[in-house]
């Protein structure tokens, strides 16, 4: 997996999670918390917008990127307390899958 997120489908996902938010996440601290290496609770309002607003497309580029995989999002469902979305199912049907 990468660990830059420069140029990265990433930042389309920010406007989303940052919206309505007087504490903005920035895309590296995002992907840290994507791959579950951050935890930090301030950050849940920002993970629970990413699993259940963001683009799916977004999300999918996000992971043919390498920011993350579809597992780190599988297991991000739980660590941050994520409900049973469309966005939720759709992942953890994608994680099920192997990928090349």
């Amino acid at each position: 997996m990468s660990s830059k997120v420069e140029d990265k489908s990433i930042y389309r996902a920010l406007t989303t999670v940052n919206a309505p938010r007087a504490l903005q996440i920035e895309a590296e601290t995002l992907a840290a918390c994507l791959r579950l290496e951050c935890s930090d609770r301030q950050w849940r309002p920002h993970m629970r917008a990413f699993f259940d607003e963001v683009d799916r497309g977004i999300i999918l580029d996000i992971v043919i990127e390498g920011a993350v995989s579809f597992r780190d999002l599988d297991e991000g469902l739980s660590v941050w307390e994520v409900g049973d979305g469309e966005n939720a199912r759709w992942i953890r049907e994608m994680a099920a899958v192997p990928m090349a």
